[in-house]
């Protein structure tokens, strides 16, 4: 989660672990409902790239062992 941008990982935070709305978040951060929306969504297709490119690191040294 370091990784992303602080917007999105704000986003992710208060949607995943805080279990707030969409609408909750927009009013916590100020930001539009739609805004709110396109953080998460892009929030989750950073991490879901990040967790890719690691598991495929840890098979090829799997394969190199």
């Amino acid at each position: 989660m370091r990784a992303l941008p602080v917007n999105l990982r704000r986003a992710l935070a208060l949607h995943y672990l805080y279990d707030l709305s969409i609408e909750e978040i927009a009013a916590e951060t100020g930001a539009p409902t739609g805004t709110v929306k396109s953080w998460l969504a892009r929030g989750r297709e950073r991490l879901a790239a990040h967790l890719d490119a690691g598991t495929a690191a840890t098979e090829l040294e799997v394969r190199r062992a």
